[in-house]
């Protein structure tokens, strides 16, 4: 498990959209020198408590492993096909 704050807006955004349309499940892309590694980690929100200006503390758990296919947006924040 990983806990995590999570303050910045876009950062905020993309925790809205795993909860409302994606039952809290995403990916992580892990970024290297040459680009983004095209095997990802699949990850699940354990928890989370909303603090009023301090942000999103959450706490994620790896659940499975998975090969990005495709991107599909860059702003605010990156999504991608696995």
């Amino acid at each position: 498990t990983k806990q995590l704050r999570l303050y910045e807006d876009r950062f905020m955004q993309l925790f809205e959209d795993v909860m409302d349309n994606h039952e809290g499940v995403m990916a992580m892309g892990l970024l290297s020198q040459s680009g983004i590694i095209q095997t990802v980690p699949i990850v699940e929100v354990e928890a989370y408590n909303r603090m009023e200006n301090l942000g999103i503390f959450c706490t994620i758990r790896v659940v499975a492993r998975a090969q990005l296919v495709e991107l599909t947006q860059q702003e605010p924040y990156i999504k991608a096909v696995c």
